[in-house]
């Protein structure tokens, strides 16, 4: 449950002079006679939670003010509400175990104090949201309501829907926007028309404007085309000069260029020559003795990787066999359990840790000792596998096992005693430092042995506490004290020893025998490197000659072509330099001419016959009003200034108009959401309520939200009808079905109804009790009824009593349900 009403203190409000109630969780009846004021118990409650005056009965907020008879109303009222706060619906404002709201009033006042601070209508409704408290919502059910439903007409139930829905408020914003839109079209038709006018006044004047524009830009074409023409004839004589001039200047670079590089390819060809052997001898070292050195390496290396192939099968052979005398030496055959175990094979079942482990030289007594039970341990790599093996274990009656998880032990800490014992005369170190095992198997030796240390004698430690210590001989000091010793049984087994220092011996030569192959490795690398190195040195010798043939031969074809380009830059330049001073000439008989402001494009032919056109067309034209383009474009400046206004005006209507239809899509939407979830609530109630059958809402014409909301209800066994083919009970039951299901989607803490049942029969109440209890089950239930058969299935009943002019609650009657 998120909140409940714990108490209720009024003063002063409407028929109560003085109230201190106690509320609790579950189903709450309060009954009395018609005019004692039960309904003023909820109303007050609503007042406090923010419900309007006219919302409570009466017309100011004044006439809540409690009147004793015969007398003045009094000064103020006040009512304080306390909430639940347990549960920490309201931990966003307030931490609190409880939530204290009040709410006081005078004839033209009203506050609100919430934790006894003073606090705004708008913090006290965004508090109450927090538990979906709403003053104005249906699970607050006031008198009428369900007779609203069942006498109104089914458009007035679909308005009840649209007022779940919040229609209204999309209505509002609808509304405001078609006003504005109205007023967007008036001012948008004033403009359409101005423009209509400025731009038949403009029209005229572009006439008149393109008519001046014209005859000035033919004036202006015609006075440049005359200056262009002089000036081309001088431009092009001297554009020619330079044209020469700079075509000689290249070819003389280039002539004194070419016989440089042919001056300097002689010298070259002739060095070339003069340095030039009659022939170089080759390089000839004979690689022959390192290729049969690489050879030889390769062949003694392959042998030795053979050999090293054949001891590691070797030495798995002496492990494997050394595992099986260690396991039939042991102090017994590994348990039931754990053979079954090793049998299954499967992957992740390492061994036994008295398997997996293996001492050095002289600490074979001392681990056997130290391990204890422990020997028979399975190592696995993971807990999921140790807890499977557990399942076959269980499954097949096999027995307990004991499973070291790889990936879930954790190792103790050594204990600064261990630390500190180490460092004793006679004491050798930890044992675990003593005994080999794959790297995957320590944490499993290490979680086992943990800080045991070994030593030569317990003497050593004798003054030592709270440390587990082994000796060489197998006696053992536990951390509690206790002591094992004595002397083994039997010797260990001759056959397992022989196995061991086998193996041992065979580790060694294969230890020996990979550094014989690394050193052979290294030796081969470098040989062959050796060899690479030779073989490249003797080809560059051999390219190097041909290069140098090739090189000398390609000289002497470029000198060559470069001296007949030279002859040919020579012949060239004689033309140039003769071409430039007759132009001199020329244009010093010509004289200076001035370059044109702008000059005209087209060749002289061209502009002659443009000059003529331009002519003609200047006598076409006639009289001419040059003001005319200062008039248009002070025209055509006020009509884009009106087009402008206008189109933002159209801009303003379709974004408007935009708005007005999105407004309706959402509150169609917002509707049909409505209407499904209130439907299902509806059906949920009513096969609550009736133990089957089917209730749903419908518009009387699909998808069209402004028609008739229709209740459709199956009753069990019957066919489908509308509300008003029901029995009074029935259409009564279904009418309070409907109103509690208008506050779908959001429960609410708890619910309160002033006289729901007044039209119920005996049957249907039942009903409804019922469904109330199951309510007040996650929620609190608070009930105005006359109705016996209702009232007794409450858990409390609150009887109020009009005495002296005022509402008293007498008492409190507690009601037991099996």
């Amino acid at each position: 449950m998120i909140t409940a009403i714990r108490r209720l203190e009024i003063a002063g409000f409407k028929s109560f002079r003085r109230l201190h109630l106690e509320f609790f969780p579950g189903f709450t009846a309060i009954v009395g006679e018609n005019g004692a004021g039960k309904s003023n118990l909820l109303e007050a409650i609503m007042f406090v939670l923010g419900r309007r005056s006219k919302g409570l009965r009466a017309e100011r907020l004044e006439h809540l003010l409690h009147t004793p008879p015969g007398g003045e109303p009094v000064e103020e009222a006040e009512v304080t509400l306390v909430l639940d706060n347990r549960s920490g619906a309201f931990s966003e404002v307030c931490s609190e175990p409880q939530i204290v709201l009040s709410r006081r009033i005078t004839k033209n006042s009203s506050t609100y104090r919430l934790q006894g601070r003073l606090a705004s209508a708008r913090e006290v409704e965004a508090l109450l949201a927090l538990a979906h408290i709403d003053p104005n919502g249906y699970h607050i059910v006031e008198q009428g309501t369900v007779t609203d439903v069942l006498e109104g007409s089914a458009r007035r139930r679909r308005e009840i829907l649209e007022e779940v829905a919040g229609i209204q408020a999309y209505e509002e914003r609808k509304a405001k926007a078609v006003e504005e839109l109205g007023r967007v079209k008036e001012r948008l038709n004033t403009g359409r028309i101005l423009l209509a006018e400025r731009r038949a006044r403009l029209a005229e004047l572009f006439r008149q404007r393109e008519a001046a524009l014209t005859f000035q830009s033919l004036s202006s074409e015609r006075e440049k085309i005359q200056a262009t023409l002089i000036f081309q004839r001088y431009e092009l004589k001297r554009a020619a000069l330079e044209r020469a001039l700079a075509q000689a200047e290249r070819l003389r670079e280039e002539v004194e260029a070419l016989a440089a590089e042919v001056d300097r390819l002689d010298r070259e060809i002739e060095e070339r020559e003069r340095a030039s052997s009659p022939s170089r001898s080759l390089p000839e070292d004979d690689l022959t003795d390192l290729i049969r050195k690489v050879e030889r390496l390769r062949a003694e290396l392959s042998g030795k990787e053979a050999a090293l192939k054949l001891l590691d099968r070797e030495i798995l052979t002496l492990q494997q066999a050394a595992r099986d005398l260690s396991r039939s030496a042991a102090p017994g055959r590994p348990p039931e359990a754990v053979q079954a175990i090793l049998d299954l094979g499967w992957d992740g079942i390492l061994g036994t840790l008295g398997e997996l482990v293996r001492p050095q030289e002289g600490f074979e007594q001392a681990l056997a000792t130290a391990l204890g039970n422990h020997t028979h341990d399975l190592v696995v790599t993971s807990r999921d596998l140790a807890l499977e093996c557990v399942r076959y274990l269980k499954e097949n009656g096999l027995g307990r096992a004991r499973f070291l998880p790889l990936d879930k032990l954790i190792l103790s800490p050594i204990s600064p005693q261990a630390k500190s014992a180490r460092n004793l005369p006679g004491v050798l170190g930890f044992l675990a430092d003593f005994v080999d095992c794959p790297p995957e198997v320590r944490p499993a030796l290490l979680y086992v042995l943990g800080d045991t240390l070994v030593a030569e004698t317990l003497e050593a430690v004798r003054a030592v506490e709270g440390v587990r210590v082994v000796t060489v001989e197998g006696d053992l000091l536990e951390r509690g004290g206790a002591i094992l010793g004595g002397a083994p049984k039997k010797a260990r087994d001759p056959d397992l020893s022989g196995r061991q220092e086998e193996l041992r011996r065979r580790e060694e030569e294969r230890k020996a025998l990979a550094r014989e192959i690394e050193r052979l490795s290294l030796e081969l690398s470098q040989a062959e490197e050796e060899l690479s190195r030779k073989a490249r040195e003797r080809a560059e010798a051999q390219a190097s000659r041909a290069k140098d043939e090739a090189e000398l031969l390609a000289l002497r074809e470029k000198r060559r072509e470069i001296y007949r380009e030279l002859e040919k830059k020579r012949a060239s330049l004689f033309r140039y330099e003769r071409e430039a001073a007759e132009i001199q000439g020329e244009l010093s008989a010509l004289g200076d001419v001035p370059r044109p402001a702008e000059l005209v494009q087209g060749s002289p032919e061209v502009l002659q016959a443009r000059l003529r056109q331009i002519e003609r067309e200047l006598a076409a034209l006639g009289a001419v009003n040059l003001r005319a383009i200062e008039e248009y474009e002070a025209a055509l400046a006020e009509v884009n200034e009106l087009k402008e206004k206008v189109a933002t005006l159209e801009r303003e209507k379709e974004e408007i108009e935009r708005f007005i239809a999105e407004i309706e899509r959402k509150k169609r939407e917002k509707f049909l959401d409505t209407l499904a979830q209130v439907s299902q609530e509806l059906n949920r109630l009513f096969v609550r309520l009736f133990g089957g059958g089917e209730a749903k809402l419908a518009l009387s014409e699909p998808g069209n939200i402004a028609s008739d909301l229709l209740i459709q209800v199956r009753l069990p066994g019957k066919e489908l009808r509308v509300l008003d083919a029901l029995s009074g009970g029935e259409k009564a039951l279904v009418a309070i079905a409907f109103v509690l299901a208008l506050a779908a989607g959001r429960p609410a803490p708890f619910y309160l109804l002033d006289e729901v049942d007044a039209a119920l029969d005996r049957a249907n109440s039942e009903r409804l009790a019922g469904l109330l209890r199951e309510y007040a089950k996650n929620a609190q239930v608070i009930v105005v009824s006359h109705n016996e058969e209702l009232v007794r299935h409450a858990d409390r009943i609150y009887g109020v009593v009009l005495r002296n002019g005022a509402s008293e609650v007498l008492g409190m009657e507690l009601v037991g349900h099996a």
